[in-house]
């Protein structure tokens, strides 16, 4: 299993860092939104709804335009960004890694071993 986990770093390692907020990105984000809008599985779950909701291009470009508009700091990606989501929130870690991805990292989310009472139904 170690040199599975290894070989996965290596490969990250070696992935390039994208500039923020690529249009490559943007358009996999829209697709991800499009697919939570127009799929009847997430019918009744509204943080799924509020989160493809978030997630359309119009609010990334709005996101985008901020950040660049913020000429306080100096942003570059930071490589690759851990994700350690609570096992009681379902779409929470899903936002944190929208912005780094967005922002060109590299990620990895470490999903919870536990389910929550509403995926366990």
């Amino acid at each position: 299993m170690s040199h599975v986990i290894d070989d996965i770093l290596y490969q990250l390692k070696s992935s390039p860092i994208v500039e923020c907020f690529s249009e490559k990105r943007i358009d996999f984000i829209t697709y991800l939104s499009n697919q939570f809008a127009l799929s009847n599985t997430f019918s009744g779950h509204p943080e799924i709804n509020a989160l493809g909701f978030w997630m359309r291009k119009k609010n990334l470009k709005i996101l985008e335009k901020k950040y660049k508009e913020d000429v306080d700091y100096f942003r570059i990606p930071t490589g690759t960004v851990f994700h350690l989501p609570p096992a009681n929130v379902d779409t929470l870690f899903t936002y944190s890694w929208i912005i780094s991805f967005l922002l060109g990292n590299r990620n990895i989310v470490r999903l919870p071993s536990s389910l929550t009472d509403r995926q366990k139904k």
